[in-house]
């Protein structure tokens, strides 16, 4: 069974501005987003950030949709022949995601293909 058929949701491209933050920092880092899902978000980072830990993300959807979640890092690439990481986060089921889950369930149905 491949990686893919263990997925609960399916994966969409995803090339939008991805900030995140730990809970207990204010300052946002920016990255850039490489796909999404219902359940989780993959973006490239120069921070090395470890499994388990908590984020707090903030999607851009478009320009006049954003969706923040509360995540936890699920695993951790580093990039070859550079510095920097893929990370891959699942979101948090808590009843502060409910509705940015939404957001970003409607933004993938509307985005599909």
């Amino acid at each position: 069974m491949s990686l893919e058929d263990k997925r609960k949701f399916p994966r969409k491209e995803f090339r939008q501005a991805v900030q995140y933050r730990f809970p207990e920092a204010t300052v946002l880092n920016g990255s850039i987003g490489f796909d999404l899902s219902e359940g989780g978000v993959r973006f490239r980072t120069e921070d090395f950030v470890s499994l388990d830990a908590q984020v707090v993300i903030n999607l851009q959807l478009k320009a006049e949709r954003e969706a923040t979640l509360v995540a936890r890092v699920v695993w951790v690439q580093k990039v070859p022949h550079g510095d920097s990481f893929h990370i891959g986060c699942e979101f948090l089921e808590s009843r502060e995601n409910v509705f940015s889950r939404f957001v970003v369930k409607n933004f993938l149905e509307l985005h599909a293909g």
